[in-house]
């Protein structure tokens, strides 16, 4: 595939798409499933559904989010020697954020902090926080996809093969 005449962009798309659509199709599959354990297991005298507010922030947010990991992976994987050193640089990448907001959000964090961050959260309100969310991952899937195209050459890639 390195060796065909198709674009560099397309050549990155074309390893960005595929686990992007995992990641989306595997978290969509999952709500379905918890759809159907709660209406199966609960019988209820009607039939269980997500709201559509709900039903639209799992839609957009695990897209947005699948493609970012995707894109991640798939820079990380450039210039990885192994599997194993690209893994833990995705490791890395991934999960420091996922760490500071345990650390400033968490269990061991000062109650202050909380306190300040939910009324910060309040003040914003739920559907401002959520658009602002899904314009900061727009923007940083953007971001991080330029910086892909421009990382990514292919005599690069073949130079390490």
């Amino acid at each position: 595939l390195l060796a065909s005449p198709a674009p560099d962009a397309a050549l990155l798309l074309g390893k960005t798409v595929l686990p992007c659509l995992y990641g989306w199709v595997s978290t969509l599959i999952c709500a379905l499933a918890n759809l159907f354990s709660l209406n199966f297991f609960v019988r209820q005298s009607t039939f269980v559904v997500y709201p559509i507010q709900l039903l639209l922030c799992l839609i957009s947010f695990s897209l947005l989010l699948s493609f970012l990991f995707a894109i991640v992976g798939a820079l990380t994987s450039l210039r990885a020697r192994s599997y194993v050193h690209a893994q833990g640089r995705m490791t890395a990448i991934l999960f420091g954020p996922m760490f500071a907001i345990a650390i400033l959000y968490g269990p061991f964090s000062p109650v202050i902090w909380k306190v300040s961050l939910n009324h910060l959260l309040y003040v914003i309100s739920y559907p401002n926080y959520l658009i602002l969310l899904a314009a900061f991952l727009i923007l940083l899937n953007i971001f991080v996809t330029v910086i892909g195209i421009s990382k990514f050459h292919r005599n690069q890639i073949l130079s390490i093969l």
